[in-house]
């Protein structure tokens, strides 16, 4: 089996669905910011790797519908997307798409707590590898929560790499993008995400400074 699938295989990625869905159903948030939501799926050339071996949305919405936890998809911004060669049962492909999601409780009245205006973005600023481009983004929603009204985002900065000096360029391209359109925002911004930073955001005024 190829090295990076039996590492999948091993994460243990059912099991890490539902204890992350046993925590969502024990504390009950209005919102919930996924980051690295990934699908994983294998076929024989990268065109036909459609066979789903790991999805980790549906298998977090499944644990939540069993656990009687009621939420809903708000968003999925659909980001890097790589296939791999495998050498499981001969030639293959080893599909990861990357995705980060918004989920929102789903037994609440609309008046009570509304969400609209609901937004996913790609960044411009993007790290590149040879001919492979790391997508990131972010999604936005408004939410109104009883009389209070509020937008917010969601993300996945790029990673620091040590001795790759653009990965680090990149993270800041993003986030001056990303606090370009928040600060656009009428209402005030609940910001969540993997910042892959200390200081960026924080520095910025919008964030406490441990932001990772």
């Amino acid at each position: 089996i190829d090295p990076t699938l039996a590492e999948v295989d091993a994460s243990g990625i059912p099991a890490r669905a539902s204890y992350l869905a046993a925590e969502i159903a024990s504390e009950k948030p209005h919102l919930v910011s996924l980051q690295e939501v990934t699908l994983w799926r294998t076929g024989s050339t990268p065109a036909t790797a459609t066979t789903v071996r790991y999805d980790q949305l549906q298998l977090l919405m499944d644990a939540l519908q069993a656990s009687g936890a009621h939420y809903r998809v708000v968003a999925v911004n659909t980001l890097t997307d790589l296939s791999l060669p495998t050498t499981e049962a001969g030639p293959g492909a080893l599909r990861f798409t990357d995705r980060d999601v918004l989920l929102a409780r789903s037994d609440l009245s609309p008046s009570e707590f509304l969400i609209s205006d609901v937004h996913t973005h790609i960044y411009r600023a993007a790290l590149t590898f040879c001919d492979f481009t790391v997508r990131r983004g972010y999604t936005t929603a408004l939410v109104r929560f009883h009389n209070q009204l509020f937008r917010v985002a969601n993300t996945h900065l790029e990673n620091q790499f040590p001795g790759v000096p653009a990965s680090a360029a990149i993270q800041k391209l993003q986030a001056s993008e990303l606090l370009a359109f928040l600060r656009t925002s009428p209402q005030p911004v609940i910001l969540s995400g993997d910042f892959n930073a200390d200081a960026i955001l924080g520095a910025a005024g919008t964030g406490p400074d441990n932001t990772d």
